[in-house]
């Protein structure tokens, strides 16, 4: 499962950019996000940033699924 079904199906929070999955940090979120970054490291790993609101998330680049469909 990719990480962005997981997301869906853990329902969090999510967002995205072209081809990056935002994922809101929140208790549910951060082991999920970890569990995947440490099991798929062929892919960049996932940096940080604050939106306007204050509110923090994971960047996961290039995870957005349909983004490639």
């Amino acid at each position: 499962m990719t990480l962005y079904e997981t997301c869906l199906e853990n329902d969090l929070e999510i967002d995205s950019h072209e081809s990056d999955l935002y994922v809101k940090i929140t208790a549910d979120s951060v082991p999920i996000v970890e569990a995947w970054a440490m099991a798929n490291p062929q892919f960049a790993k996932p940096t940080t940033f604050t939106d306007q609101n204050g509110a923090a998330w994971y960047d996961c680049p290039f995870v957005y699924d349909p983004w490639w469909t």
